[in-house]
């Protein structure tokens, strides 16, 4: 409509002064003009964005559809797989078990190396003995540490004894040291 036609409708219907109330009334036709219009555009962005989130919600149905059905497919095949495997079992459990038990040998062996070692290096270390003759052997089975070999006295025996038992907790110690006097 016109600004001439509000004008006469304005003045046809006999509301306030025609010169006035139809500049007013245009001004408030134009003012919720630009309203109706600016809801109708922020209506129309909504319904845009509800369409994306409807397109995204669908597509994430279908990754999710996708998704069960490839973890449908690695199930059975992992069914499959251990379907075969099980025939095997027998051989795989008695591997296993030797594996455990050359482990715990390996584990043992590593132990007692450490520590004759240990053992050795505090019979160095010890500046009350000479025990460049004396030898270390752990047997860890039964838990046991053996010195052999010489010292130059009897003291030094029983020193070399004394330094094995403080490095060799949990072991017993054996002693078999001979004293060598030096002529």
């Amino acid at each position: 409509m016109t600004r001439a036609q509000w004008a006469a409708l304005i003045t046809a219907v006999g509301l306030g002064l025609p010169g006035v109330a139809c500049d007013d009334t245009w001004r408030g036709v134009q003012k919720d003009t630009r309203e109706n219009a600016a809801i109708a555009k922020q209506k129309a962005a909504d319904a845009h964005l509800d369409e994306k989130a409807a397109v995204a919600a669908e597509k994430a149905r279908e990754a999710a559809a996708t998704a069960k059905h490839g973890l449908e497919n690695v199930a059975r095949d992992i069914q499959q797989t251990a379907d075969r495997a099980g025939s095997d079992r027998h051989e795989v459990d008695t591997f296993t078990g030797k594996a455990k038990a050359r482990t715990q040998e390996l584990g043992d062996e590593a132990r007692a190396a450490a520590l004759h070692v240990n053992v050795k290096q505090a019979l160095l270390r010890d500046s009350s003995l000479d025990a460049s003759h004396v030898n270390v052997d752990v047997d860890a089975d039964r838990r046991t540490v053996v010195l052999r070999g010489s010292v130059p006295t009897l003291e030094q025996k029983v020193a070399a004894q004394r330094v094995a038992a403080s490095h060799a907790e949990g072991f017993a110690i054996r002693n078999e040291l001979g004293v060598s006097t030096a002529d």
